[in-house]
């Protein structure tokens, strides 16, 4: 943990320090800020900055996802190419990051058998490979990769005097600020309740399998673990009051779909969807507020300070966006008069 630290801070000084070469005037000419926007595993981040690329041409969208996406595969590609290219005949392209990193296979339909066999004998040979503890620093090295990507896309779309929105789990708003400390950063939270996130999650999955590319499927794994890092019960009134008894039903129907997988572990390079075991054990440590029988009513609140919060639980993609909009135009004058 220390070491990923120690690397990560590498990186952040890095920029830090070719910030400070930059013109002062670029980075102030009409003052752009940098929208760090956070949520959980289907709370409305992509469609949101889907809609905002097609509408706002003037504020660059930055998705670590889909840059981790892209670096995985051609490093990947680079690293393995016979068995990249034995995955290439049976897996579509917006299928083969979740086979190769999360063991979801996905086979075009017109793959025969053969290919079929060589894709998964491939699959394997990499996985096994890049979860050997002596690879461990090859992962380390693709994603500073992705970390410098993330950073440079930022950084260039600043120099052009362009807003920032940026969809990351790996830099906190602090590291971002510090990195680019003449920009102020936003801090916008997309909320959307556990119920109504697990029902898109679901609906999200079917439309990708339907499309026959699982690209943009999730799993719970990225849910309630986005969940549990970004919210806390708290019996201090917010807007976000829990009606226990459908977050426990939501809970119910997650676990149910779920499998009961004994041993499961943390791989180097691969990642698995979580076992009824492991999210049981989540849901627990989460709603453990609920035995402090004192308290009438328990509220969800987030565990960090946010410029603003959006209700995403039942807003249209148009709305949510106009908030954005409008508070990120407002924000420059407020801080800077």
């Amino acid at each position: 943990m220390k070491s990923k630290q120690s690397r990560l801070l590498q990186v952040l000084y890095l920029f830090t320090f070719l910030s400070l070469l930059l013109p002062v005037s670029c980075a102030l000419a009409s003052t752009p800020v940098i929208i760090y926007l956070k949520g959980t595993c289907c709370a409305g981040k992509s469609t949101l900055m889907q809609l905002i690329e097609k509408t706002h041409p003037s504020l660059e969208t930055v998705d670590e996802d889909a840059i981790a996406y892209e670096t995985y595969e051609e490093a990947v590609s680079r690293k393995f190419p016979l068995e990249y290219e034995s995955i290439a005949h049976a897996i579509a392209p917006g299928n083969r990051y979740h086979a190769i990193r999360a063991k979801d296979v996905f086979f075009n339909k017109t793959a025969s058998e053969a290919d079929r066999q060589m894709a998964t004998i491939a699959l394997d040979r990499i996985q096994n490979t890049l979860n050997h503890p002596s690879n461990r620093l090859w992962t380390k090295a693709i994603n500073r990769r992705i970390q410098q990507k993330v950073l440079g896309k930022m950084r260039a779309a600043l120099l052009q005097a362009k807003c920032v929105l940026l969809d990351s789990w790996d830099f906190t708003a602090n590291q971002i600020q510090q990195v680019f400390p003449q920009t102020p950063v936003i801090r916008i939270l997309l909320y959307c309740d556990f119920p109504a996130a697990y029902q898109r999650l679901l609906k999200r999955n079917r439309e990708g399998i339907a499309k026959e590319n699982i690209r943009a499927n999730r799993y719970v794994l990225q849910l309630m673990g986005s969940f549990c890092s970004l919210y806390q019960i708290s019996h201090k009134p917010s807007p976000y009051k829990i009606d226990k008894e459908m977050l426990n039903a939501a809970f119910d129907e997650t676990a149910l779909n779920l499998q009961n997988k004994k041993d499961v572990r943390q791989s180097i390079f691969t990642y698995e969807e979580l076992s009824r075991q492991q999210f049981q054990k989540l849901r627990e440590d989460f709603t453990s507020p609920f035995k402090e029988g004192c308290y009438e009513h328990f509220y969800i609140v987030p565990k960090e300070k946010q410029d603003l919060i959006i209700d995403n639980t039942y807003m249209e993609t148009q709305q949510m966006m106009d908030s954005l909009i409008d508070f990120m135009q407002e924000y420059p004058r407020q801080e800077h008069e």
